[in-house]
C-alpha cells in the first residue's frame, strides 16, 4: 500500500471542509468526536452544498494546513481509508465467531474468477479496497457508519449524482433513470446476511449517504460486474436483471441476468 504523504493532506474536498469547519481551539481529546460530527455534516450538505470544496480542490490559493493541524487530523483516518479516494469498497461488518471462514471463501471466489492479468489477487484486493478489521468496522447492520471513516465515499464517482433534480429529465428517460441520477457510488457489503447466504450485497447510495437501492451478487461475478457497471450504468443493469417490476423494491437480484435467488443462496463455502 502507498505510504502516507503528509504534504498531500489538505488538497481534497473533505480536507478543505475540515480546515474550514474544525474547531482547533478545542482540546485534542475531543478530536475524534468532532471528526465524527463533521463527517455527518459533510454528508448532510449533499452534492450541491459540497461544491465549494470540490472547486477548492483545484484552487491553489486555498490555505494550506499547518503541521500541527495535520498532526491532529492524521490519526483519525487510516492510510488505507485515505487511499481509496474515488473507489467502491468491499466492507465486512460482521465478525461473529466462525464467520472468518465464510468471508475467506467469498474472497476466494472473487480471486478465482479474476482476469489472468490480475495474478493471484483480485482487482479489488490489489486496490486495497477490502476493509476487514473487527476493531474498526464491526458495525453489524449499521453499514453507514463507514462514512465516519471514509466520508469521501460520497464523492460523485459513479453516475451523475451532482445533477440538480430538475435537470435529470434531460438526461434520463427509463423507469430507473431518475433513481440512477441520484446515485453517486456503491459498496460491496458483507454483513451477517451476506455471510449466511454467500451473496455480496451491493449498496447503492446517494450524495447524502442514504441507500437508494440494493442488490445481491454472487462473489464469483464481482469482476464481471465492474465491467457491466461501467458499460451499462446503474439503470440498464437494474432494468435487465431486476427480479421484481416494482421500482420501490430494493431487493432485486443482480447476477448475470439470472433470477433464481433460491438456487444462489444454497451456495456454501468450500471446506
Amino acid at each position: 500500500m502507498d505510504t502516507y504523504n503528509p504534504s498531500s493532506w489538505g488538497e481534497r474536498p473533505f480536507d478543505l471542509f475540515i480546515l474550514d469547519e474544525f474547531d482547533w481551539s478545542l482540546p485534542s481529546d475531543q478530536d475524534h468526536l468532532q471528526w465524527n460530527k463533521l463527517c455527518q455534516k459533510f454528508l448532510s450538505l449533499g452534492a450541491k452544498g459540497r461544491e465549494p470544496y470540490y472547486e477548492g480542490e483545484f484552487d491553489r490559493e486555498w490555505p494550506r494546513p499547518t503541521e500541527e493541524q495535520i498532526r491532529r487530523i492524521r490519526p483519525l483516518q487510516t492510510t488505507q481509508e485515505r487511499s481509496v479516494y474515488g473507489e467502491a469498497i468491499w466492507l465486512r461488518t460482521c465478525y461473529l465467531q466462525g464467520s472468518d471462514r465464510r468471508h475467506e471463501a467469498m474472497l476466494r471466489k472473487v480471486a478465482e474468477t479474476a482476469p489472468p492479468e490480475d495474478g493471484p489477487c483480485s482487482r479489488i484486493e490489489k486496490k486495497h479496497c477490502v476493509f476487514d478489521d473487527s476493531d474498526r468496522y464491526d458495525f453489524g447492520d449499521d453499514w453507514a457508519r463507514i462514512f465516519t471513516h471514509i466520508p469521501e465515499l460520497v464523492y460523485p464517482t459513479f453516475g451523475p449524482g451532482t445533477l440538480d433534480p430538475e435537470n435529470l429529465s434531460a438526461f434520463f428517460t427509463g423507469a430507473f433513470d431518475e433513481l440512477a441520477g441520484k446515485i453517486v457510488n456503491h459498496i460491496y457489503l458483507v454483513d451477517e446476511e451476506a455471510l449466511r447466504t454467500g451473496l455480496l450485497k451491493i449498496i447503492w447510495f446517494d450524495a447524502f449517504g442514504k441507500m437508494a437501492w440494493s442488490n445481491f451478487l454472487p462473489p464469483q461475478y464481482l469482476n464481471d460486474f465492474s465491467s457491466w457497471r461501467d458499460a451499462l450504468g446503474f439503470s440498464n443493469l437494474v432494468e435487465t436483471t431486476i427480479a421484481h417490476d416494482d421500482p420501490k423494491c430494493c431487493r432485486g437480484t443482480l447476477f448475470s441476468n439470472e433470477r433464481d435467488l433460491e438456487r444462489m443462496v444454497s451456495w456454501k463455502p468450500d471446506n
